[in-house]
């Protein structure tokens, strides 16, 4: 692979040992499914993206989370029905219950 190529360059930013390294570091063990270069490629892009998504939740919350944080409780609260952003600003907080306006009348006969 060239290394002026993008995935030339990230291969060399992210060498295998300092791959494992971040992935440790963010609390989950590696296991590769497949062994062929292109698997690995594969792996490799997906981890990098998946960790640059959150980076960015991390970034933009104003709230101080640790990535360890938020690979774990994330997963958990994604089906929650909050705004994602309300929510990693102000994880603790309730969501505030506010009662429908308009009472429904149901039509009989």
């Amino acid at each position: 692979m060239h290394k002026h190529t993008v995935m030339g360059q990230m291969i060399q930013m992210f060498s295998r040992f300092e791959f494992q390294k971040a992935v440790k570091a963010a609390g989950t063990e590696y296991h590769a499914r497949g062994t062929s270069r292109n698997a690995l490629l594969s792996q490799l892009w997906i981890a990098l993206i998946a960790y640059l998504l959150l980076s960015y939740l991390k970034f933009k919350s104003r709230f101080k989370w640790s990535i360890y944080t938020l690979c774990t409780i994330l997963p958990a609260n994604l089906f929650a029905r909050r705004n994602l952003w309300d929510w990693l600003n102000a994880p603790y907080h309730e969501k505030a219950f506010k009662p429908p306006t308009v009472q429904l009348q149901l039509a009989f006969g």
